[in-house]
C-alpha cells in the first residue's frame, strides 16, 4: 500500500496572514492621527480664577455630567490664573484663536475657545461632542512659546473699574500680568463705585482727551496719556501703550488739581438734568389719565348743567389756581417731612434709596400699562386711580357745582380734587420732590423747581380749559386722551426710570 508523500497545507494559514496585513494596515493608517492626538480622546484646558464663583458653578455642575458622559476619553485639565505660566498660555492661545480679553472661566477644546460663563455653559457640551465625533483632539497648543517676564519699563498705570464687577474680572488679571512682567512699573487701581474716584476718572479723562461720549465709562486704564476703554482693554494692547514714549506720566497726580472744578461741573450737568427732569415730570403728569379724566369729566358736568363759555372759562381758570396753590402747599409739606429725615443722615439715605427703588418699580409697571394698552386692554391697567376715588371726585363735582357762587365752588372742588387724585399724581410727585431736595435740602433752588413742577403740571389742565371754553366738547377731548393713553404711558415708564436714576446718583 503506497502512501501519498504531498505535504499538508493548513486551512487556516491564508486568513492569518490576511489578518495580519489588515492590523498592520491599520496601524498605518492610525499613526498620523494618533500622532494628532486624535486617539479618540478630548483633551481641554479650563481657565479658571479662585475668586471667580461661576468658575466654581463651571467646575462643580457643568463638567461632572461630562465627564461621566464621556468617561476617560474626557480629560479636562484646570489651570488656577493666578499662577503666572497658566495665565501666560491663556494670552498665547487667546492669540491664536484671535478672541482676547475673555473673562473667566474660559475653556480651550481643540480649535475652539469659550470664553465666559454664559458661553462656556452654553456652547461645551457641543464643543465636546464635535471634537469626539472627529476622533479626539491633542492638549491645545499656543502658536508661540509662552514669553518670559521681560523687560523693565518705568510706566505709571491708572485703571478705573468697579470692584467686584463681573465684567471687569478679566482686568485685574492683566494688571497682575504687567506687573509680572514689568516690576517697576506703578500700578494703581480705582473702584468706581466711589463718587471720589468718578471725579478723578472725569478729571483724568480730560487730560488724556477722551471724548466726551465715552466720559466715566467703565473699565478704563491709563498709561500716561494714552488710555483702553471697555472691550479695547486686553494684554498686547496695554503692554503697547505702556511702551509708547511718556507712559512714565502719572495722569491722576495731574487730575488733582482739578478734581474741585470738575466736581463743580458734574454737579452742574446734574442739576441741568435736575431741572429738565423736573418740568418732564410736570408735564407728563399733567395728561396723565387721572387728571385728564377729572378736567374732562368737570367740563363735561359744566355743559350738562347748562354753564356758558365763559362761564366754563371762569370756573375753569379758578379750578387751575385752586389746583396748583392746593399741589404747592403739598409739596412744601412734603418738603418738611423729608427735612425732617435730614437729622437721622442713616433714615434720610435709606428713605431716599426707596423712593428711588419705588420710581424704579413704578417704571416698570408703567411699561407694563404700556403693552396692555397697546393690546388693547386700557382697562386692565395697574396705575390707576381706583373706582373708590373716581366715584368720590364725580361725587365731588355734582354737590359742589351746585353752589351759587361758582367762583367759589370752583376753588373747594379744586382743592378737594387735588387731594383725592394725590393717590395716581403722588406717583409722580413724590419721587420728583425727593429729586428736588437731594443733594441740597430745601433752599430757594428746590422752592423754584416746586413751582417750576407745579406751573408745567396745570399747564395741560389751562389748555384744555381753553379748548373747552372755544367750543371743543368734552368728548373730543376723552377721545384724543384715549388714542394716545399708549404713548402717555410709555412717557410715565421713561419718566420714572430717570427719577429713581437721578435719585440715586444724587
Amino acid at each position: 500500500m503506497t502512501s501519498s508523500s504531498t505535504p499538508r497545507t493548513s486551512t487556516f494559514s491564508r486568513p492569518r496572514k490576511g489578518l495580519l496585513k489588515a492590523a498592520v494596515l491599520a496601524v498605518f493608517m492610525l499613526l498620523p492621527a494618533l500622532a494628532r492626538g486624535q486617539d479618540g480622546m478630548v483633551r481641554a484646558y479650563l481657565f479658571y480664577s479662585a475668586a471667580c464663583e461661576e468658575c466654581h458653578e463651571v467646575m462643580e455642575e457643568l463638567l461632572p455630567p461630562l465627564r461621566e458622559e464621556y468617561g476617560p476619553s474626557l480629560v479636562i485639565r484646570e489651570l488656577d490664573l493666578a499662577i503666572p505660566k497658566n495665565y501666560e498660555l491663556l494670552v498665547a492661545l487667546e492669540e491664536k484663536c484671535r478672541k482676547s480679553g475673555n473673562a473667566p472661566p474660559v475653556v480651550v477644546v481643540g480649535d475652539t475657545l469659550l470664553g465666559g460663563f454664559d458661553e462656556v455653559r452654553l456652547r461645551l457640551p457641543a464643543a465636546i461632542a464635535e471634537v469626539a465625533c472627529n476622533g479626539g483632539c491633542p492638549w491645545p497648543a499656543a502658536a508661540r512659546n509662552v514669553k518670559e517676564p521681560s523687560g523693565d519699563r518705568a510706566a505709571r498705570v491708572a485703571a478705573f473699574y468697579e470692584f467686584g464687577c463681573k465684567a471687569c474680572g478679566r482686568i485685574e488679571l492683566i494688571l497682575d500680568n504687567v506687573a509680572r512682567q514689568y516690576p517697576s512699573a506703578i500700578i494703581e487701581r480705582y473702584d468706581t463705585t466711589l463718587r471720589k474716584n468718578k471725579i478723578l476718572l472725569e478729571a483724568a479723562s480730560g487730560i488724556a482727551g477722551v471724548p466726551g461720549e465715552k466720559r466715566l465709562i467703565t473699565p478704563v486704564v491709563f498709561a500716561g496719556k494714552e488710555y483702553l476703554i471697555g472691550g479695547d482693554i486686553g494684554d498686547g494692547a496695554l503692554v503697547e501703550i505702556i511702551g509708547a514714549p511718556g507712559s512714565g506720566y502719572d495722569i491722576v497726580s495731574g487730575a488733582r488739581p482739578i478734581e474741585g472744578s470738575v466736581s463743580d461741573k458734574i454737579a452742574g450737568r446734574l442739576e441741568s438734568f435736575k431741572a429738565m427732569a423736573v418740568v418732564s415730570a410736570g408735564l407728563i403728569d399733567g395728561i396723565n389719565p387721572c387728571a385728564f379724566a377729572t378736567i374732562v369729566f368737570f367740563i363735561s358736568y359744566l355743559t350738562l348743567v347748562g354753564r356758558s363759555r365763559r362761564e366754563i372759562l371762569v370756573v375753569g381758570v379758578f379750578f387751575t389756581i385752586a389746583v396748583f396753590l392746593s399741589y404747592i402747599a403739598i409739596g412744601l409739606g412734603l418738603f418738611g417731612g423729608i427735612r425732617s429725615l435730614s437729622v437721622f443722615p442713616a433714615i434720610g439715605a435709606a428713605f431716599s434709596y426707596g423712593i428711588g427703588g419705588f420710581a424704579i418699580v413704578l417704571g416698570v409697571l408703567s411699561f407694563v400699562d404700556y403693552l396692555k394698552c397697546r393690546r388693547g386692554k386700557a382697562s386692565g391697567m395697574i396705575l390707576q386711580l381706583p373706582s373708590a376715588a373716581k366715584k368720590k371726585i364725580h361725587s365731588v363735582i355734582r354737590e359742589r357745582s351746585r353752589l351759587r357762587n361758582y367762583v367759589i365752588a370752583s376753588l373747594v372742588i379744586g382743592f378737594l380734587v387735588s387731594l383725592i387724585e394725590l393717590v395716581c399724581t403722588g406717583q409722580i410727585y413724590l419721587p420728583t420732590i425727593m429729586l428736588v431736595v437731594s443733594g441740597g435740602g430745601f433752599s430757594t433752588r428746590a422752592l423754584f423747581l416746586l413751582i417750576l413742577y407745579n406751573l408745567a403740571f396745570v399747564l395741560p389742565l389751562a389748555g384744555i380749559v381753553i379748548l373747552a371754553s372755544s367750543g371743543l366738547s368734552a368728548e373730543r377731548l376723552g377721545g384724543v386722551m384715549t388714542r394716545h393713553l399708549a404713548a402717555i404711558k410709555l412717557l410715565s415708564a421713561i419718566l420714572f426710570f430717570a427719577l429713581g436714576t437721578l435719585i440715586f446718583l444724587l
